[in-house]
């Protein structure tokens, strides 16, 4: 199942200015075309992160994890998406997870059981 999620425009224009896909009950969810998946993280799921850039080839991206109390815990830098990150050596927990490239900025939560 899958629910688009919309913020409207201020001012009495009404408009939309932002408009986010979001899947619900499955791996995956595409916000500002970021796929990042599966979530949450599990053994059972080998404890591997894929980020993907929607339909675009994101070159020279950035990817930072941070864990709960803001200690940056992982850095991968000039890549080009989609991705693979290991999280093997992650303790269960909540974590939050930055993608920046030229195209996009965002910002997600990851949890790993």
């Amino acid at each position: 199942m899958a629910i688009d999620l919309c913020n409207q425009g201020g001012g009495g224009g009404g408009g939309v200015q932002q408009r986010r896909r979001v899947e619900l009950g499955n791996v995956a969810s595409l916000v500002n075309d970021i796929a990042i998946y599966p979530n949450p993280l599990s053994y059972e799921n080998g404890k591997t992160l894929f980020v993907q850039g929607g339909d675009k080839t994101l070159v020279g991206a950035l990817v930072k994890i941070y864990d709960s109390s803001g200690r940056m815990i992982l850095q991968e830098k000039n890549f080009q998406l989609p991705i693979s990150i290991d999280l093997q050596t992650l303790d269960s927990g909540v974590y939050m997870i930055s993608v920046y490239s030229s195209d996009i900025n965002s910002v997600r939560k990851i949890i790993v059981k």
